[in-house]
């Protein structure tokens, strides 16, 4: 499984997104998710793929404190305008599709950890494939343009050809679970 670094992805939306503000509201104020979240979150990251977890939470971390740190500030102050009220949702916006794509890659690790299932959902994605597979064979039947009954043939021929590899994976991740329940024996 490739990994992604959601770290570096959710950085980017949250300075994308400051940027944007900052532009449209002529008003540099909304870069300050930048400057208190972004700079330092390159600063204080590890380098390597070793450190990818421990990234996570130094983002998580940061988030949290500069939401918290912007809400309490404006509430001493009793100053919440509405240039505040955007950076807070900005960053929160943000953090949302941190923890986000950070469950979703969870969920996956978890999938991938476990051979049994993977084999299921493998299963599953391969009986839709063969469900879409005999849909665009009966439309094959009924068309009379040439030029479509191309493209669906053209279609149905990548369709084959990912059906066949789902089924060669699938038989791999079987012959390991095999594999493994023999190892335990």
């Amino acid at each position: 499984m490739k990994r992604i670094d959601i770290a570096s992805k959710t950085i980017t939306l949250l300075t994308a997104l400051s940027v944007v503000y900052a532009a449209l509201e002529s008003n540099i104020l909304f870069i300050a998710p930048i400057v208190t979240l972004a700079i330092p979150y390159t600063f204080m990251k590890e380098k390597g793929l070793e450190h990818y977890a421990q990234n996570k939470r130094i983002l998580n971390n940061l988030f949290l404190f500069n939401i918290l740190s912007f809400m309490i500030v404006s509430m001493i102050s009793n100053h919440m305008n509405q240039t505040v009220f955007d950076i807070v949702v900005n960053m929160v916006v943000s953090y949302a599709y941190f923890k986000v794509i950070w469950a979703i890659e969870k969920k996956q690790i978890k999938v991938y950890k476990n051979p049994e299932l993977l084999c299921e959902k493998l299963e599953d994605k391969i009986q839709v494939l063969e469900a879409m597979k005999e849909k665009l064979e009966n439309d094959m039947e009924s068309i009379d343009n040439e030029k479509a009954k191309i493209s669906l043939e053209t279609k149905l021929l990548a369709l084959n050809q990912k059906i066949l590899q789902d089924k060669s994976q699938l038989e791999i991740i079987k012959m390991k679970i095999e594999t493994q329940k023999n190892d335990i024996k």
